[in-house]
């Protein structure tokens, strides 16, 4: 078992005192960014806990499993560091690791044999746990419909049990299942394997992004004189933590610091991007959850203070580079929907009429998910495509959003 409080014995072996920052300093070699062995690392102990600890705030058993995902354009270093996640899991006794490709059919039947005994709240039940590492999350699963995101939203709640109705009239029922996944993916990829609706139905509001643009380069030299990576220092530990079982407490000064960043500040900075809404409603749930994983990496099953902290840390400097990744996704869809809305207000607005912003809402809801409309009619107006201006029937309704009127802007058929 674990500590309840203070560090595990076996702690002595990692410099930094846990886990998660040996790894990033036992692992330059890899050329992989730092952020991202950051996250490889705090995936690792979330794909080792499973669903053996949780923690509770008032709102129900909350586990420490994540969907990550690793975010950068080719050559920058994801895969090598998810061969290493992988490889220290199968070495892990007691872990079931999922196929780098499968259906979800195929998920299904793995995950409902994965049956793993754990003691809660002093009852014996078998939970169901999956750990995978796909190198490309485009490849995990052959398709991702909405049927498909239900279920991987489901895997990531906990609930007590999954059910399935079969195509034979039969259910299929799997008890306390947890799915924790880490992979890759590309920017401009990620457009095509996510349809535009998991950005407003809950599944990216469940995935940590991880970007990052560009890898740090070693000399060849400095490559050669480093220290390689030693995998018998984490395994003891890991082995320990995967027998690790029970509720992780909070101290009293980590709970009021948990109410000072939620309740009295906001959480601020708040990342800002259309498709990050669902996200933001999640983020004190993310935060949560890593600092479930950085108190485990010290050999903790008491969460402090310095635990909230590190977490928030990790969570806001993975927060600051996500807007950078819908630069690539948007940019080519953006564009495209762009130019047809901008013709459609040529037509809207011709002989220099005022058009009630209703008309422009009610086109937009056809061409983009709802989170987005805000958005682009304020990209609208920032541009100098349209202008806001009076009611012809005399009624004032400047400022009031829904109701306003618009003309056409100076830059409106600039680019055509």
């Amino acid at each position: 078992m674990m500590k309840e409080n203070g560090q595990d014995q076996q702690l002595r072996v990692f410099s930094t005192g846990n886990l998660i920052d040996d790894f990033i300093a036992d692992t330059p070699t890899l050329e992989s960014p730092e952020v991202f062995r950051k996250w490889a690392a705090i995936s690792l102990i979330a794909g080792v806990a499973q669903r053996r600890v949780w923690c509770n705030i008032g709102k129900g058993a909350l586990f420490p499993n994540q969907y990550v995902m690793l975010v950068s354009p080719p050559g920058v270093g994801k895969s090598v560091v998810l061969n290493i996640v992988e490889h220290l899991w199968k070495q892990t006794a007691g872990l079931y690791i999922g196929d780098a490709k499968t259906t979800i059919q195929g998920l299904l039947d793995f995950i409902s044999t994965s049956a793993s005994p754990v003691t809660m709240n002093g009852l014996p039940v078998n939970t169901h746990p999956m750990t995978c590492a796909p190198r490309e999350y485009g490849t995990f699963m052959t398709a991702y419909d909405l049927t498909v995101l239900n279920i991987l939203n489901d895997f990531w709640d906990c609930p007590a049990v999954f059910t399935e109705r079969t195509r034979g009239g039969g259910v299929n029922k799997i008890e306390y299942p947890v799915l924790n996944l880490i992979s890759g993916t590309q920017p401009s990829y990620l457009n095509n394997v996510l349809p535009e609706e998991a950005w407003s139905l809950g599944f990216c509001s469940r995935l940590i992004l991880v970007f990052a643009y560009e890898a740090r380069r070693m000399r060849t030299r400095e490559r050669l004189n480093a220290k390689p990576f030693d995998e018998s220092k984490y395994l003891p530990f890991l082995e320990r933590l995967q027998k690790a079982e029970g509720e992780m407490k909070f101290t009293d000064e980590a709970i009021d610091f948990f109410d000072q960043w939620t309740m009295d500040e906001g959480m601020t900075p708040v990342p800002m991007h259309p498709k990050l809404e669902s996200y933001i409603a999640r983020r004190q749930v993310h935060w949560l959850k890593t600092a479930m994983c950085r108190a485990l990496a010290e050999g903790s099953m008491e969460i402090r203070v310095e635990h909230l902290k590190a977490a928030k840390a990790d969570l806001l400097e993975m927060e600051s580079q996500m807007p950078d990744i819908f630069k690539d996704i948007d940019k080519d869809s953006d564009k495209v929907i762009l130019d047809e809305v901008k013709l459609f207000l040529i037509r809207l607005s011709a002989g220099g009429k005022p058009f009630p912003e209703r008309r422009l809402l009610q086109y937009l809801s056809t061409k983009i998910a709802p989170q987005r409309i805000g958005f682009f009619v304020d990209l609208l107006q920032q541009s100098q495509f349209i202008e806001e201006c009076d009611n012809p029937a005399g009624l004032t309704q400047r400022g009031n959003k829904g109701y306003r009127y618009f003309k056409a802007g100076l830059d409106l058929t600039k680019t055509f």
